[in-house]
């Protein structure tokens, strides 16, 4: 049978409730809870009347920041969060703040943060400099250190927690190089990368109730010399080799980086592949060339970035590793065993490769060289994604496999080649290709989607057939480039001209006419004279930094002309023409840009509209072939005399 709770019992209980309605039917319950509310010694509910209901109240509550002040009590306490400055100001013994926030603009003004119970922002970060002044802080009061602590605080030598701070947040003390030890012991929640490259810290003092490590806490924490703890036998944290012996009796994973492996010899280097190591970090072995006939533990899951850059490590055993960061220059693997699953990007750069094991499946996530495509189907495998790479350019005497769906960066840069053709099923053409390819004469592009494509400074390119017509394409300082066939025309991209210093380009074909002839969208001119089909342009816009050629030689349109023109600017008498050619539709924003001092302007008949900003002329003299029939938008001239441009259709 339930016991029934005694007044003092339910006095607890009535802690708890919301409103005064709560305490006034408890109290119609029977008479021994009819004195409950008289037990009370402060206010357990937000009053806004019914003062007397609670008659023995010495300590005044204030729960919410509209709750009003009553006179007449012995002490107040502020259960809102309340502002530093507003803590100031009404500090005194009869007040009592339970949450004062403390922000950096605080910290700056007062320099001192006693009384404050919360921080906020980014009030100690400071940036990493060297020659950092130590400093110490005690943070007793303080029970939270918002969402950035200490981080970067590279002077930071000795801190004091309170025992009331219960969570460290994610990279509360990362790069505090100067921090030496710190007690832990009220602590239960550390955040990820929250001590990470505390290079100088000793001594750790863990308390009984720590519950939560965050990935990478004490990454890169190579100095640890002392660990007290009240009875833990356990820390889901990676801990580097070097300070894992102060952890003695301490159940921990093993990590290793290049701060560990920096400090050993060689032979102490190929002891570390004995270890049940589960991380490997960033550069851990780097430049290592020791370890060649050494195998990667199985108990490793991950691999950081650069782990085994530049070493001559001949097996590459991934069997256990969930993910591996990207490598370089590993020319001396010969044989990689891989999970199906994993996801490896740097697979394809292994340019010695003889052999590869897949683990729990026959087909890579992870992208494979092309040339890697016969070592995988040995054993009946594949991958989802073949990268062209140098070595697949030598591997197939420049030609591109038709599986392929990247080319990487550089494959055709400098290359001795006369012929290119890149299939249909390539996606990508990473930067620096087609750059310098100097005895390429002609350039087919039969992929649609190949995103960017640049092609420069091939010096004897007489004819590109391209399939892709996106807006990004680019043809420059071609000088033999005589024809390009184009699938359809290209989407016009203010920011990136089609062609540059192509001066040899005489005909433009579009392989796939617009319907009835006549094509609606946007188009630079010096692309549509070239065009000797019979399609009309209805948007012709005219550029003037691209379409320089029909311009007169002294105009001015960057900084890099400054010296050339330098004579020519201190001429006031010089009377610069800038003419845009009959067919243009459209001078568009930015267009014609001088500092010159007498600018005039010609324009041609066909001229429709004139769109804001379009033309910047400080010192604008005349403009000739402005008519009634020509929309000029607001702003279309900044920066000039509108008496010389007339008020012809301004468009507000």
């Amino acid at each position: 049978m339930p016991k029934p709770l005694d007044r003092y019992s339910m006095m607890i209980v009535s802690k708890y409730f919301k409103n005064i309605g709560d305490f006034i039917k408890i109290i119609k319950v029977c008479k021994k809870f009819k004195a409950i509310p008289e037990m009370f010694h402060y206010n357990p509910i937000c009053l806004r009347s019914h003062f007397k209901f609670f008659p023995n109240v010495e300590t005044y509550y204030i729960y919410k920041k509209n709750d009003k002040v009553v006179p007449g009590y012995f002490k107040y306490v502020y259960e809102y969060p309340v502002s530093y400055s507003f803590y100031l100001s009404n500090k005194s013994t009869k007040n009592e703040f339970t949450h004062v926030f403390y922000t950096q603009e605080d910290y700056k003004k007062y320099q001192s943060f006693e009384g404050a119970t919360h921080f906020r922002g980014k009030i100690f970060f400071w940036p990493p400099y060297d020659d950092s002044p130590l400093v110490s802080y005690n943070l007793n009061g303080i029970v939270s250190l918002g969402n950035i602590g200490f981080n970067n605080n590279s002077g930071l030598s000795k801190i004091t927690l309170d025992r009331r701070l219960c969570e460290l947040p994610s990279g509360c003390f990362l790069n505090c190089v100067s921090l030496q030890e710190i007690d832990l012991s009220g602590v239960k929640i550390i955040g990820e990368d929250c001590f990470k490259n505390c290079k100088k810290l000793s001594a750790i003092t863990f308390g009984e109730e720590l519950s939560a490590v965050g990935h990478n806490a004490f990454y890169d924490v190579c100095d640890i010399q002392s660990v007290v703890t009240f009875g833990m036998t356990k820390l889901d944290s990676l801990i580097n080799m070097s300070s894992s012996h102060a952890f003695v009796g301490i159940s921990h994973k093993l990590l290793v980086t290049q701060n560990d492996t920096i400090q050993l010899d060689n032979l102490q280097l190929l002891k570390v592949f004995a270890m049940s190591i589960e991380e490997i970090g960033d550069k851990g072995f780097n430049n290592v060339s020791i370890i060649e006939e050494m195998d990667i533990p199985k108990s490793v899951t991950k691999i950081g970035y650069s782990a085994f850059s530049n070493s001559n490590l001949k097996r590459l055993d991934l069997t256990n590793v969930i993910q591996i960061g990207e490598q370089s220059n590993m020319k001396s693997v010969t044989a990689i065993t891989i999970p199906a699953a994993l996801s490896f990007d740097s697979l394809p750069f292994l340019d010695s490769l003889k052999r590869i094991s897949v683990l729990n499946g026959k087909v890579l996530e992870s992208p494979a060289a092309c040339y890697m495509k016969t070592i995988l189907e040995q054993d009946g495998c594949s991958s989802k994604h073949y990268y062209y790479t140098k070595t697949d350019y030598d591997y197939y005497n420049g030609k591109i496999p038709l599986f392929c769906i990247l080319i990487t960066k550089d494959v055709f840069f400098r290359v001795d080649i006369k012929y290119i053709e890149i299939p249909q099923n390539v996606e990508v053409v990473d930067w620096g290709n087609l750059y310098h390819c100097e005895k390429l004469e002609k350039l087919v592009i039969l992929s649609q989607t190949p995103g960017y494509i640049s092609v420069h400074q091939c010096k004897q390119l007489e004819e590109i057939v391209c399939k892709s017509v996106g807006k990004k394409l680019k043809f420059s300082s071609c000088n033999k480039l005589s024809k390009l066939t184009l699938s359809a025309i290209p989407e016009y991209n203010v920011n990136v001209p089609l062609v540059v210093k192509c001066p040899n380009l005489s005909e433009i074909v579009i392989e796939n006419i617009p319907q009835n002839g006549v094509y609606n969208g946007r188009i630079n001119y010096d692309f549509c004279k070239l065009v000797k089909q019979n399609i009309r342009f209805e948007d012709v816009v005219y550029d003037g930094y691209h379409d320089y050629n029909t311009i007169n030689e002294d105009v001015y349109y960057s900084d890099e002309d400054d010296n050339q023109n330098s004579d020519k600017l201190e001429d006031e008498n010089v009377l610069t023409t800038v003419i845009v050619p009959e067919g243009v539709t459209t001078i568009p924003t930015m267009s014609i840009r001088a500092l010159f001092n007498n600018i005039k302007l010609v324009l041609p008949s066909t001229l429709k509209k004139i769109e804001s900003n379009a033309v910047d002329c400080v010192n604008l003299k005349e403009v000739v072939g402005l008519t009634q029939n020509v929309v000029i938008d607001k702003n279309a001239f900044i920066n000039c005399d509108k008496s010389v441009v007339g008020l012809y259709n301004f468009v507000d």
